[in-house]
C-alpha cells in the first residue's frame, strides 16, 4: 500500500516489523523451545517498539482528536499499544507458557501493523490538512529509529 510521505517513516519501521513477525512464527513452528528467541524479543521490543509507540502517540493523537471517527482506531491502538506491555512482562524463560506469550506477541505485532497500515493510516492521512501532516513528518524524520531485522534466531 502506498504511504503518505509524511508517514513512511513509520511505515518502513513496520514493513521490519512484519519481517520480525514471521520470523518468530516461522521460528516457533520449528522449536518447541522459544527461550532462545527472548534475548531478541527483548532488545526489540525495549529498545524498538516502544520508542515506535511514542513516535505514533506523540505525532499524530492530538491533531486526530477532534474527529469523532478516528475515536475507535485510536482507541484501538492505543489498548494494542497496552497489550504488547502486558505480553511482554509475562515472558518468562521459565515459565511452562513461554511458548505461548512468544507467539502471542509475533501475532499482535503483525495484526497490529496490518490494522495501522490498513486502517488508522489511510484515515489519518484523509482527515489531517498538510500543515498537520508536514508537522508530524518533521517530528518523525527526527525521531526515526530504524528497527533492525538482523536477527539470530
Amino acid at each position: 500500500m502506498k504511504r503518505s510521505k509524511e508517514l513512511e517513516t513509520l511505515s518502513w519501521e513496520h514493513h521490519d516489523g512484519l519481517v520480525i513477525a514471521a520470523r518468530i512464527k516461522n521460528d516457533l513452528k520449528k522449536e518447541a523451545n522459544p527461550v532462545h528467541l527472548l534475548p531478541y524479543i527483548d532488545d526489540i521490543y525495549t529498545n524498538y517498539l516502544r520508542h515506535h509507540f511514542k513516535q505514533e502517540e506523540d505525532s499524530f493523537l492530538i491533531p486526530i482528536k477532534p474527529f469523532p471517527e478516528a475515536g475507535d482506531l485510536i482507541k484501538r491502538m492505543l489498548d494494542e499499544h497496552q497489550q504488547f506491555a502486558e505480553i511482554f512482562a509475562q515472558i518468562d524463560p521459565l515459565d511452562s507458557e513461554v511458548f505461548v506469550y512468544v507467539g502471542r506477541f509475533g501475532e499482535l505485532l503483525h495484526d497490529h501493523i496490518r490494522f495501522e497500515e490498513r486502517q488508522l493510516f489511510p484515515l489519518i492521512e484523509k482527515l489531517l490538512n498538510a500543515e498537520q501532516l508536514k508537522k508530524i513528518e518533521r517530528y518523525l524524520r527526527r525521531e526515526h529509529k530504524p528497527i533492525p531485522r538482523e536477527c539470530k534466531i
